[in-house]
């Protein structure tokens, strides 16, 4: 059901308007990656105490890893998986990357299922 449900929604977000210029396979593979971005999220907050990080700790982790994914693709997978039920934006925060304070999210859902 979650697999149906998720193939619905944009997980690209159109941030620079090029939408209507893509072609349909274009599309397709921004979408892939979005959902593997969400994907490498979800499995890497499983790592953190409590299954709670905020975007930046997950982008540490990430670039640890030796994946190159902007900050910008971190918040837009959680935003997207906190929309979709398997995140939830907690009342913690802690200092970002750049200094300022962001809030932790913690994952919620044991029955994610993996593109």
């Amino acid at each position: 059901m979650l697999k149906k449900q998720r193939q619905k929604n944009i997980h690209y977000f159109d941030t620079t308007n090029l939408r209507k210029q893509l072609r349909d396979e274009e599309l397709k593979i921004y979408n892939a990656q979005a959902y593997k971005q969400e994907d490498l999220v979800m499995y890497l907050i499983a790592d953190f105490d409590e299954r709670t990080a905020s975007p930046s700790m997950l982008w540490n982790k990430m670039n640890s890893l030796g994946r190159r994914i902007p900050l910008t693709s971190v918040r837009r997978a959680m935003s997207v998986l906190t929309r979709d039920g398997h995140l939830v934006k907690t009342s913690r925060q802690r200092q970002g990357e750049y200094g300022k304070s962001e809030y932790m999210w913690k994952r919620v859902t044991n029955n994610y299922q993996y593109s």
